[in-house]
């Protein structure tokens, strides 16, 4: 059974063969690392979240972590033998570009685990720094309107694309309301 409480048939999808990577990798070891970016007062804040982990046994170490050529330490760690631990910080990115649809610009994010004065392990990801937010009866990508919207007395979805970003290119007009229904339900939960 899934996630979503039905038969599970990955033939349909996956096919018979899948590709496989493996990887050797140290008892010091980080994983799941997370970005999200956040503009406060005028400038873009980095939420960054990154699990130092071990394999067997017990070890102390720090992480830092690369953005735009500058170097961030984010603390210290001691982690438990077969254990993990969560490292989580906010930093400031005076120099971080804003992603838009005219000019979308990943920055490239690399956290390092570093043990016993060795670098063991890395981990690299990439981010935009935006922001979708709804005002009234706009929905705004990086501070530009995308989509307009009106909710008639039936609670339906009328919409108005001003400017269509790659991921609704193509869609039908139902799919733009399901989409705008979506965000509304979930800027309310926020």
């Amino acid at each position: 059974q899934s996630a979503l409480s039905g038969p599970n048939d990955y033939m349909t999808y996956g096919g018979i063969t899948r590709a496989c990577q493996a990887e050797t990798i140290n008892n010091a070891w980080l994983s799941g690392l997370q970005l999200v970016p956040e503009m406060v007062n005028g400038q873009w804040h980095l939420h960054i979240r990154v699990q130092a982990n071990s394999i067997a046994d017990e070890y102390s170490g720090n992480i830092r972590c690369e953005i735009n050529g500058r170097t961030e330490h984010l603390g210290e760690v001691r982690v438990e033998a077969d254990g993990c631990t969560n490292v989580t910080v906010c930093l400031p990115v005076p120099d971080a570009e804003t992603y838009t649809l005219e000019k979308p610009v990943l920055t490239y994010v690399r956290c390092i685990l570093n043990v016993h004065g060795q670098d063991v392990d890395d981990q690299i990801e990439r981010t935009g720094f935006r922001e979708v937010a709804v005002k009234g009866n706009q929905i705004l990508f990086a501070g530009q309107l995308f989509i307009a919207f009106q909710i008639d007395g039936d609670g339906l979805v009328h919409h108005f694309l001003r400017q269509c970003p790659v991921m609704l290119v193509g869609f039908q007009p139902v799919t733009c309301k399901l989409f705008v229904k979506g965000w509304l339900a979930m800027s309310r939960l926020i």
